[in-house]
């Protein structure tokens, strides 16, 4: 099939996608595919199972729009619902983590420099800076992209999968990839690309070791690497299979050092990527993985968590960077020098909690909902897991001698290594694994592969035969565009970026000025049950809005639900003061868009004023943008 004919398969994939995201589709669909787990999962592995099936560049389109659509539904659930999350407020706006890297990135964007908490993992806010400078700031393009760049990199390791194992591993492979990733649609949080990134690393590993192409091999470690810097995990991966690279299939300490020099070239070079974003990008005292302090010590303490040091040394935890994480490993280094037990209970409690049946172990990714009890339908799945899980490890001591089991044993004896320094009490629901969550579900694929050819059934023949080819170049230039966009774009962005001159506002007394843009898809507005037309980003029916905020039943939340209707909840990066802050703005009509500079008094309730709260006095437009609101 020519380049003409996949492009036009992948324009209408594409289509598809644009049009969940852009029709306001039932809620039931989007938060269905967001939270449920009973009918999403068989639904998607037959449909999916049978699209990896359909041959030639329009089969492979079939495949590639239901990705597309499957990956953006879990967004569009929560522009229908605005519900509001740990990371985000009425379906869209970022809150605690999510919200400094947004604002990290919305100052990339005008030309300043990324805060010491982002510098940590410099790559999502550059990824990020990328996206809204492309769609003009416009916060829900931004996410939309975002999300369409996981469902690209995940169908693409998935199809890997599919073309060695059959339709259904790969299936297997891309369903709990997109179970993984429905609960960071719609945030900034850093998951979505070290899952991105991850899943083209594992998808080059893959195709290299059946292929045998070095250089393939050294491009997915490349990639793995990469996706490691954009979301910190289980690092010791990289040394093992920088270890297998060496000794695969090779004899002579002279071809396995150079072929281990190869790999540690590939891994510095993603490292050296990464290392250059933090000097160019960050502000003075900015360091690349400063939190692993944090949990450096709390496995010291014998793995009390991450938060352990707040009590231990709460002088030290306040202190700015580069002291901070210095004087932190220092305290973590001593105690495991004067009570290496405690080092070992640590590691010991992390095993055990890795392997935790529950929605806190390995498999409890599965889970995506807010409650804090692991339901029955997810017991079921993770037990499920575990057993595909061990029957892919026979499979895997059956077949010892193909490149791939290699691949696998080496990479999963280095993710084991990595749980005491990844502990899941700080994982978050195998969140801090984003970058090796394609290694981990392929071992349940590769579970359902050896299962079904050892029941020989004629009517799984064709689910398990190995599938057509995907065009390698596919691969290679995808793997291409989302590194480069990660790792150059945002200096070009902060190169080309022409900082506002714009002074505050005068305001009057017990108010605040504030300057910022405001862009298209960056605003929440609530408005009442009655009113007309469809609830669909922006607009926020007033009781979904309730019902969304009081879910995590904190005060922030509730507070924002007791707000008179119809508001508009606008965050703004001042650009004088450099903060971002939260601006309401009564009334039925959204804030205008452009360069705005504004006069707000401060809510003082309980839960919003200590949050920069502020209601919005007075809107003055600066410099209007084109186009709708």
């Amino acid at each position: 099939m020519s380049w003409l004919s996949w492009l036009a398969g992948m324009s209408a994939a594409l289509a598809a996608a644009v049009w969940v995201l852009t029709t306001p589709l039932p809620r039931v669909v989007g938060l269905s595919a967001r939270y449920d787990l009973t009918l999403v999962v068989p639904a998607a592995l037959i449909l999916l199972t049978l699209a990896f099936r359909l041959r030639g560049g329009w089969g492979q389109s079939a495949a590639l729009g239901l990705t597309l659509v499957l990956f953006c539904l879990p967004l569009a659930g929560l522009w229908a619902s605005g519900a509001s999350e740990s990371y985000t407020v009425g379906g869209l706006l970022p809150y605690s983590d999510a919200q400094v890297y947004y604002r990290d990135a919305l100052r990339v964007t005008e030309g300043d420099l990324l805060s010491s908490f982002s510098a940590r993992r410099p790559l999502f806010p550059a990824f990020l800076a990328g996206a809204l400078a492309l769609s003009g700031r416009n916060l829900q393009a931004a996410l939309a992209l975002t999300a369409l760049v996981t469902a690209v990199s995940c169908w693409l390791a998935a199809r890997e999968m599919a073309r060695t194992h059959g339709s259904l591993a790969g299936a297997v492979v891309l369903v709990g990839l997109f179970l993984f990733s429905r609960r960071f649609t719609g945030t900034t949080m850093t998951e979505s690309l070290g899952l991105a990134l991850g899943a083209l690393g594992w998808g080059l590993l893959w195709r290299g070791a059946a292929e045998g192409r070095l250089w393939t091999i050294a491009a997915g470690l490349a990639l793995s690497a990469l996706a490691l810097n954009a979301r910190a995990g289980a690092f010791f991966t990289l040394a093992l299979w920088v270890v297998w690279l060496g000794v695969w299939g090779v004899k002579g300490w002279p071809r396995i050092l150079g072929r281990a020099a190869l790999g540690l070239a590939a891994v510095g070079l993603a490292f050296g990527a990464n290392l250059l974003l933090v000097k160019t990008l960050s502000a003075p005292g900015g360091v690349a993985f400063a939190n692993f302090a944090d949990t450096l010590y709390g496995l010291a303490a014998g793995g009390k968590g991450w938060q352990q040091i707040e009590a231990d040394a709460p002088q030290v935890a306040k202190l700015d960077e580069p002291q901070r994480s210095q004087e932190i490993y220092a305290l973590a280094l001593e105690r495991m020098r004067t009570r290496p037990q405690d080092t070992l209970t640590g590691a010991l409690r992390a095993w055990g909690d890795f392997f935790r049946p529950d929605r806190e172990g390995v498999f409890g990714f599965v889970d995506s909902q807010l409650n804090l009890e692991t339901r029955l339908s997810v017991r079921v799945m993770i037990w499920g897991l575990y057993a595909l899980s061990a029957a892919g490890l026979w499979g895997m001591i059956r077949r010892r001698r193909e490149a791939w089991v290699g691949l696998l044993a080496f990479g999963l004896a280095g993710l084991l290594l990595s749980v005491p320094f990844v502990p899941p009490v700080d994982a978050g629901r195998m969140r801090a694994y984003a970058a090796s969550l394609p290694l981990l579900v392929t071992l349940p694929a590769l579970g359902v592969w050896e299962v079904g050819t050892r029941l020989r059934l004629k009517v799984l023949d064709g689910w398990l035969a190995a599938e057509a080819d995907t065009p390698r170049g596919l691969l290679w230039g995808w793997a291409g565009v989302v590194s480069a966009w990660s790792c150059v774009g945002a200096l070009a962005v902060f190169a080309l970026a022409q900082p506002s001159t714009a002074a505050a506002p005068q305001c009057a007394q017990g108010e605040k000025g504030f300057v910022f843009h405001h862009a298209a898809g960056s605003t929440v507005q609530v408005i009442a049950d009655e009113a007309a037309g469809a609830a669909w980003l922006p607009r926020v029916h007033e009781s979904l809005f309730e019902r969304g905020s009081r879910t995590l039943a904190t005060d922030f939340y509730g507070d924002l639900a007791e707000l008179p209707v119809p508001f508009s909840l606008v965050q703004a990066n001042d650009l004088n003061r450099g903060g971002m802050v939260w601006l309401v703005v009564t009334g039925e009509d959204l804030p205008p868009r452009g360069l705005a500079a504004v006069c707000a008094a401060k809510i003082n309730t309980p839960g919003l004023g200590w949050r920069n709260f502020y209601t919005v006095r007075r809107w003055e437009v600066l410099a209007p943008d084109g186009g709708g609101q």
